[in-house]
């Protein structure tokens, strides 16, 4: 509060719905790892980008169209405990997605053209002050697939 009088939980969710998430998203199932650096902790990075990386090793392309991000919920807002740094606010959304994983030879090894499933995602916001910027900056420091349903 005494860095950002003007915070809005609300405010933050629905910018974090309609502007943050549908880029990484979009990055991520693209395999964009460069332009996933900004928006993600070190630790967050270097994990994805690893799964990028393998996946790209196998000649795994995944579809990226996001039909929608919707459900979103703030869960937990939570002091950082560990680096003392500034509070952590954890939340899940719902993307739908279009589940069809080709290989290098544009086979369908995993889903369908027209197989839309519901994911769940789990994800944590934590903002860290960029010496390059001299802005305090919000970063995602978790992330993780938290399930998946067909989408009816």
């Amino acid at each position: 509060r005494r860095l950002d009088p003007e915070f809005s939980l609300e405010e933050f969710k629905e910018d974090v719905v309609e502007g943050v998430l549908p880029v990484v998203m979009g990055h991520l199932l693209q395999g964009n790892t460069k332009e996933l650096k900004p928006w993600l902790s070190e630790a967050v990075y270097r994990r994805v980008g690893t799964e990028i990386r393998l996946r790209k090793q196998e000649g795994l392309v995944i579809d990226p169209h996001i039909l929608g991000i919707d459900n979103s919920e703030i869960l937990a807002c939570k002091i950082d405990e560990v680096d003392k740094g500034s509070p952590i606010i954890v939340m899940f959304f719902q993307c739908q997605q279009i589940n069809c994983v080709r290989n290098k030879d544009n086979e369908i090894v995993e889903g369908g053209e027209d197989e839309i499933r519901a994911n769940i995602y789990v994800v944590a916001f934590q903002r860290e002050y960029d010496d390059e910027t001299h802005a305090l900056n919000w970063r995602i420091v978790d992330f993780m697939l938290n399930g998946s349903q067909p989408w009816l």
